[in-house]
C-alpha cells in the first residue's frame, strides 16, 4: 500500500491511497508520448478523494490501470471523482488534468507498507510430514 498526498493547483486537495505490484509489461507515458516495456509498479487499486469526492480508478490509455516507476515517479494515472474524469501524468512535472483543474501538483510519498503473503497449505503439510517422519526414525 503506498499513501500520497498531493499539493494540486488553485487549492484542489487530492489525497489518495494506491495498491501497487511490480508487473512486467507495456506501459504508456503521456508527459513524453512514448511507451516502454519492462517491470513497472502497476496501480491495482485506489481509494482517497479530491476535493471530499470520493475518487474512482479508472483504465489508463495503456489498458492498464496507471503507473508508478520503480523510482516511484507516478508516470500516469486516470481517475474520476464527483462524476468527472481527471488524468495526472509527467509534463516537465507532475500534471493534473481536469474540469477546472491543469496545473502543476506536489507529489509526496506518505508512507508505504508492504504485505507478506501467508505460506502455501501444501508448504505447511509438507513441513509437517516431514517433522513426523523424521521424528519417527528418532524413536
Amino acid at each position: 500500500m503506498l499513501s500520497c498526498s498531493f499539493l494540486a493547483a488553485w487549492g484542489n486537495d487530492l489525497e489518495a491511497q494506491f495498491t501497487i505490484e511490480p508487473i512486467f509489461g507495456t506501459y504508456f507515458n503521456p508527459g513524453s508520448a512514448f511507451f516502454v516495456t519492462q517491470t513497472e509498479n502497476a496501480i491495482i487499486a485506489m481509494t482517497g478523494t479530491l476535493n471530499g469526492q470520493p475518487v474512482t480508478l479508472l483504465p489508463s490509455y495503456d489498458g492498464t490501470s496507471g503507473w508508478f516507476g520503480l523510482d516511484l515517479i507516478l508516470y500516469n494515472l486516470d481517475f474520476s471523482a464527483g462524476g468527472q474524469q481527471y488524468a495526472i501524468f509527467p509534463d516537465n512535472a507532475q500534471t493534473l488534468f481536469g474540469p477546472g483543474v491543469d496545473g502543476f501538483i506536489d507529489l509526496t510519498v506518505d508512507s508505504i507498507t508492504t504485505t507478506t503473503p501467508e505460506p502455501t497449505s501444501f508448504v505447511l503439510l509438507a513441513v509437517g510430514l516431514s517433522g513426523l517422519a523424521w521424528r519417527r526414525l528418532r524413536s
